[in-house]
Order: C-alpha cells, then sequence, then structure tokens
C-alpha cells in the first residue's frame, strides 16, 4: 500500500523561510520569532550557528550567542572573546595570533601570570619569558614557538599535543597529526595571516576574520542562507 505524502503545513515554512532570509540579512534575532520546533531545528544546523556566531564576533556582541543552545552557545561565546582579544593586538601578524591562542589556552590549565609571559614570549620571540608558566606542556610549547625550534617539543608525551608544537614552531602544517582538523587550522592560519592580516583568515575561519572584517566576513555564509 504505498505510503501518503507528508503535510506541508504552509504557513509553517513560509515563516521559516522568511526567519532565515531575515538571518541572511544580518538580523541576529531572526530565529526568536519561530515556535520551538522550527526554532530549536534551525538552531542546531552547523550553518546557521556558524553564522550567528560570525555574526556575534563580528558585532562584538555575545548577546547575540543567547539565541544558541548548549555548547554552540559556549563556543560562540568563546569565539567572541577571542576576536576582542586580537582586535586588540596592535598588529596582525603570525606570532600576535599564536600568542593569543595558546594565551587562551594555558589560562584554563594553568596561573594567569605565567599566561601572561607565554603570550609576551611568543609575541616578542623571547623564549627567556616563558619561566614563570612552570614546567609542563605550556613550558614547551612556550619555548619552541617563541624561539622557533621545534626540538623543543620533544618533551611532551601526548603524540597530539608534541605535534602541534612541532607543528606551530616549524609552521608546517604537514607535522600535524593527519586527522588534526585544529592543528592545521591554526598553522593555516598563521601562514595566512603572514601574508594578509587576519582578514587572510577568511577561507579557514570567517568567525576569526570577522575580528577585523566585520560583517563583510560572513557573506559566504550569509549567500548560502539565503540559498535555503
Amino acid at each position: 500500500m504505498p505510503t501518503a505524502p507528508p503535510v506541508i503545513d504552509a504557513a509553517a515554512a513560509e515563516r521559516c523561510k522568511e526567519a532565515v532570509q531575515a538571518l541572511a540579512n544580518g538580523d541576529a534575532a531572526a530565529l526568536q520569532v519561530l515556535p520551538p520546533a522550527q526554532r530549536d531545528g534551525l538552531q542546531n544546523d552547523p550553518l546557521v550557528w556558524r553564522m550567528l556566531t560570525c555574526l556575534a564576533a563580528a558585532d562584538n556582541n555575545a548577546r547575540i550567542c543567547d539565541s544558541l543552545p548548549g555548547d554552540n552557545k559556549e563556543a560562540c561565546v568563546g569565539q567572541v572573546e577571542l576576536s576582542q582579544e586580537l582586535k586588540a593586538e596592535p598588529s596582525d601578524t603570525p606570532e600576535g595570533f599564536k600568542a593569543v591562542i595558546l594565551h587562551r589556552a594555558c589560562r584554563q590549565f594553568a596561573p594567569q601570570a605565567g599566561c601572561e609571559g607565554v603570550r609576551e614570549a611568543i609575541k616578542t620571540n623571547d623564549s627567556s619569558k616563558c619561566s614563570g608558566v612552570g614546567a609542563g606542556v605550556f613550558r614547551n610549547l612556550c619555548e619552541a614557538i617563541s624561539a622557533a625550534d621545534p626540538q623543543k617539543c620533544d618533551g611532551i608525551e601526548a603524540e597530539d599535543a608534541r605535534a602541534l608544537c612541532t607543528a606551530l614552531a616549524s609552521n608546517d602544517a604537514s607535522r600535524c597529526i593527519a586527522n588534526d582538523d585544529y592543528c592545521k587550522t591554526l598553522v593555516g592560519g598563521a601562514a595566512a595571516i603572514k601574508d594578509r592580516g587576519l582578514a587572510g583568515l577568511q577561507n579557514f575561519d570567517p568567525t576569526i576574520a570577522a575580528a577585523r572584517k566585520g560583517r563583510e566576513a560572513c557573506a559566504p555564509m550569509l549567500a548560502l542562507l539565503n540559498a535555503y
């Protein structure tokens, strides 16, 4: 017996289309007008939550992240904070980018004072400033990256962390573990910044490029949303 075709609620479909188009036009609150079921479905769509994250970073407005659920909201807020730190850097350099990334990671596991030394060491290529962070992975990372000496990564036991350290210290993404996209993005991003500043990150992560380009960095995702 043939299955009956699904019944499509024309009004609901039109509301969804209008909300997506409004979002594509830059209205970060567009999804709030939808019924919960429709809103939840769109909020969990990877393109939609990356779009909202990009708008939040571009506008330096973490409240835009409130539209997202759970881990997506947390990641969005983190990206806004990253954008703020990158904007505060006086110049767009690979060293400044690496310094901000490592400083943020360091703060989760080590004393703040020591992590400030990590940031300054990498920005100034002065490994003597790494001592405050104490022994461990971040000391190795700091000394290796600030001195551009991948051999200083040898003391890191964990393979993935050692590979990340080696790749960042040598600026060679081929030294990342094969399936470590995070490592490849950081190394590739640093290389792009060397040529074009933060705006060069457009092809790696528009939500980071938004720190300099604003909503212009979100344009490719807006175009995709318009095609929904």
